[in-house]
C-alpha cells in the first residue's frame, strides 16, 4: 500500500500535468503507478514530432527527497546530425527495459537535487534538456 504523502504528491503532479498538458493529454491507473503523457513533442531534429511519455514514480516518491528519475518514450527515436540518423544514448529497448514489449524504450536521468519543492514540472525540465543535446548529455 502507497503511503499517503507519495499519493498526494503523484496526485499534485497528475495535476500540474493537466495544466500544461490538458486533461485529454494525462493518463494514469487507479493505482497511481505510472503518468502517460500523450504527445510530447520533440525538438525538429527528431524523426517524430512527438512521442507518447510514460513516467514510473519510484518507491517513498514525496516521503523523502526521492526524486522522479525513470521515463518511457515510444521505441525507433532517432536523431538528426550532420552524419545522418543516430540513436539516442541511454535509450533502452532491450533487457534493462521492463516495456520494450509494449513499444516503449526505457530512459533514465539522474537529478543531481531533489526537494520538496520539486515535482513532475521539474523532471520533464530535465527532459527538456537532454532532448535538446541528447548525443551529449551526461545522465
Amino acid at each position: 500500500m502507497m503511503h499517503e504523502a507519495t499519493i498526494n504528491s503523484i496526485i499534485r503532479d497528475i495535476k500540474l500535468a493537466q495544466g500544461v498538458f490538458g486533461e485529454a493529454s494525462v493518463f494514469w491507473p487507479p493505482s497511481l503507478s505510472w503518468l502517460k503523457i500523450s504527445n510530447y513533442l520533440l525538438p525538429v531534429f527528431f524523426n517524430k514530432p512527438t512521442t507518447d511519455l510514460l513516467i514510473i514514480p519510484p518507491p517513498h516518491y514525496g516521503l523523502v527527497n526521492v526524486p522522479l528519475q525513470e521515463f518511457y518514450m515510444d521505441q525507433g527515436l532517432l536523431v538528426k546530425t550532420i552524419n545522418g540518423w543516430n540513436n539516442l544514448p541511454h535509450y533502452h529497448t532491450g533487457i534493462h527495459n521492463k516495456f520494450g514489449n509494449e513499444g516503449w524504450s526505457w530512459y533514465c536521468i539522474h537529478p543531481q537535487a531533489w526537494d520538496k519543492k520539486d515535482s513532475i514540472l521539474t523532471f520533464l525540465k530535465l527532459i527538456d534538456l537532454m532532448l535538446q543535446d541528447p548525443l551529449n548529455w551526461a545522465p
